[in-house]
């Protein structure tokens, strides 16, 4: 049976059943007989959504024009966000960074791009990103940046833009210093692949799911279109069936049997109002898993069973 620990800021859940409620960090829980049950729920600290992908280079990393596979190094990437700031070009991905370029597309138009505009270069993104790693960027320990110019930036005739990977440790964005290239990182052994997270105070850890875990990565969801979720109702909605359903594929059972299983449970973490407006409506379905039995495999296709 799940404990409270059991739910990290910014993650969602569904267990279908219980009785009366109460906040605590920003999270919906359900108290049953005295046990801290995990029920559809959604909600987190501001400090621990994930932050703006969109964000506007400084002269140090657009003096010269971009090219994908170069990589980047900097000091100011700050726990729980993925926006960078400062960083500049290193020579080589050998050393030590904490973004590549994974793809480099020119703008039209006649002023930087707003609105529906970002919404197709972040489309561009998403494409260059997943065709540069090798599957879809959102199965792997990622997070994707998008670079646009600044309005000075245009005005002194910059036309281009550029959108970096950087190797993140958890789903709030932590962000590694690594000393190799991320190309090609779903390919093969795929070793930027989520998997399973073990629990670490109130944040995760990717281990092989060999080892103890408490999540295990099912897929993803995609919402639909339409403004960002204004509360955890709202946000439930546009998830929780989703998840469920990739989640039951996954474990091999059906969206009844999982609601109904006292052990797994389907479990979400949600994305941030910049990544919606750019058209990144998309939310990590893992399984939750107890705390005992330590469970030290992959529950893929377990079935109705009690582990």
């Amino acid at each position: 049976m799940a404990d409270a620990a059991s739910l990290l800021p910014g993650m969602s859940c569904r267990f279908g059943w219980g009785v009366g409620a109460l906040r605590r960090r920003g999270l919906l829980l359900l108290l049953i007989a005295g046990q801290v049950l995990l029920a559809g729920c959604s909600g987190a600290p501001a400090s621990s959504d994930r932050k703006p992908t969109e964000a506007s280079p400084t002269p140090s990393a657009s003096a010269s024009a971009p090219m994908v596979g170069s990589c980047y190094d900097g000091n100011a990437i700050e726990r729980y966000r993925s926006e960078m700031r400062a960083i500049a070009k290193v020579d080589t991905c050998d050393v030590k960074h904490v973004a590549e370029t994974a793809y480099v597309g020119t703008l039209n138009g006649s002023a930087p791009p707003a609105g529906a505009d970002l919404r197709a270069i972040w489309a561009e993104c998403e494409k260059g990103a997943s065709d540069y790693l090798g599957d879809n960027w959102h199965g792997a320990r990622v997070d994707l940046v998008m670079f646009t110019p600044t309005p000075e930036e245009w005005s002194g005739g910059e036309r281009g833009f550029r959108c970096d990977l950087a190797e993140t440790t958890d789903d709030f964005g932590l962000v590694a210093r690594r000393t190799a290239s991320l190309k090609d990182g779903l390919r093969g052994a795929r070793p930027l692949a989520i998997t399973c997270l073990k629990l670490v105070a109130d944040d995760t850890a990717p281990v092989p799911c060999t080892e103890s875990h408490r999540y295990e990565y099912a897929g993803y969801a995609v919402a639909a279109d339409g403004p960002y979720p204004a509360d955890d109702a709202a946000f439930r909605k546009a998830f929780d069936g989703g998840c469920e359903t990739i989640v039951a594929k996954y474990t091999n059972m059906t969206v009844s049997q999982l609601r109904a299983h006292r052990q797994l449970q389907s479990i979400w973490y949600r994305p941030d109002e910049r990544h919606w407006d750019l058209g990144d409506r998309s939310a990590r379905c893992y399984v939750g898993l107890p705390a005992v039995p330590d469970v030290r495999r992959s529950v893929r296709g377990i079935g109705n069973h009690t582990l």
